[in-house]
């Protein structure tokens, strides 16, 4: 994030959704969404001998206030709402003394529901298809499951195709989807799909770190 160019600096937002000490089945986790706990130890102790560190409110009233950001100042927050980031990512926050906003989508507190793109990742990961042939916004698309890299593949194609929808009819597709690759299971014995709870809140919502709630059905 650049601040105003008259202040000739600026200041650096760092975005996780999670914070994992978990092994991940299959592709689970593949794209690195939940970060390994070694090396967010390692990032936020690099943060924290060599960086301005400072809460994202701070750094916005600074921004506002049309004062100069000092160099390498750096501002942490977290997206979503999973259970990992209070169990995993705020003891090490506390240890190195690094405040971080929480933006938390409150539709998921509490409850075992998915959000849609984890839910594509958990029925490609754990299909026993080989092949997958499905309709997607009128056009009929083929995806070869043998190989990782081909659930991999897969996942990242639908994805994006799906971004594009309304979340009615994504969700429509993501109902054919679970008929069509025949995965039984949920994920919810999968730690990285687990939610916050409200009692999960409250503890993360003290300061210096602070829960910036986001309406999310």
């Amino acid at each position: 994030m650049k601040s105003k160019q008259s202040l000739e600096s600026y200041a650096t937002i760092l975005l996780y959704h999670g914070v994992t000490a978990a092994h991940s089945s299959g592709i689970e986790n593949f794209s690195k969404k939940h970060l390994p706990v070694k090396e967010f130890n390692v990032q936020m102790e690099y943060l924290a001998q060599n960086a301005n560190v400072i809460a994202l409110s701070e750094l916005v009233e600074l921004l506002q206030g049309n004062v100069k950001v000092s160099q390498r100042t750096v501002s942490v927050t977290f997206d979503d709402s999973f259970k990992n980031i209070r169990k995993i990512a705020l003891p090490i926050l506390k240890q190195y003394q690094i405040p971080a906003t929480f933006f938390v989508s409150t539709g998921f507190i509490g409850t075992s529901r998915m959000f849609w793109v984890d839910r594509v990742e958990h029925l490609i990961n754990k299909t026993a298809l080989d092949y997958l042939e499905i309709q997607i916004s009128g056009d009929l698309r083929q995806f070869e499951l043998k190989t990782s890299e081909d659930k991999i593949t897969a996942v990242v194609a639908i994805k994006s195709l799906l971004q594009m929808m309304k979340s009615i009819e994504r969700d429509s597709f993501i109902s054919s989807l679970e008929c069509i690759t025949k995965v039984e299971d949920k994920g919810n014995d999968v730690v990285n799909y687990e939610n916050l709870t409200w009692d999960d809140i409250c503890e993360l919502d003290t300061p210096p770190c602070l829960c910036c709630w986001r309406s999310h059905c």
